[in-house]
């Protein structure tokens, strides 16, 4: 059965934006959602998410899974599928604005310590795909690319989006139009 996974980010599950347009949504065509709160607060452990992730989410993961995560969260994904092998490969795999290195931003480092393993990552789904934005003000909009190329993900970066978390497109109105037009 069809269903998605959210994995946040750095900011944690918000009750507003895009998590709440996604659950609407699948609300509306009878889709399960699965998603938990990563911890967001002082020292971001990558070892804390993957321990909650095996517990929480990972059981769940099927040949019907979408996996819709934000940020960190896709960091978290590649990090983890670099180093797990899930077996069966979700059906999606979509990334929204993925952080692809800390940037140097110590507080998330632990997730990009040591280099993806691409072809590992390519694995853990049968699609992929991205959506960004290049006014991004955290990620420089080449790493999407960059991103895109080693996944073979498809890319849709638009001109005048930031981080997707903040300002006009909280509710990630290309997000939901992509899963209406998908799922």
């Amino acid at each position: 059965m069809l269903n998605f996974v959210l994995l946040h980010g750095k900011g944690g599950l918000k009750k507003d934006g895009w998590f709440t347009e996604v659950k609407r949504f699948a609300m509306s065509k009878n889709i399960p959602v699965l998603s938990y709160s990563f911890p967001v607060v002082g020292n971001i452990s990558y070892l804390d998410w993957k321990k909650m992730f095996e517990l929480k989410i990972l059981p769940y993961l099927s040949k019907d899974t979408i996996m819709i995560g934000h940020s960190l969260g896709c960091g978290f994904w590649q990090k983890y599928m670099t180093e797990n092998n899930i077996h069966t490969p979700i059906r999606e795999a979509l990334f929204i604005s993925p952080a692809v290195k800390s940037r140097g931003i110590p507080l998330i480092e632990d997730f990009f310590k040591t280099p993806f393993i691409y072809e590992n990552i390519t694995k853990s789904a049968n699609k992929f795909t991205i959506i960004a934005g290049k006014k991004d003000q955290y990620i420089d909009s080449s790493l999407f690319e960059f991103l895109a190329k080693k996944i073979g993900a498809k890319l849709f970066l638009y001109e005048d989006m930031d981080h997707m978390s903040q300002g006009k497109y909280s509710n990630h109105p290309e997000l939901i139009s992509y899963l209406k037009k998908n799922y």
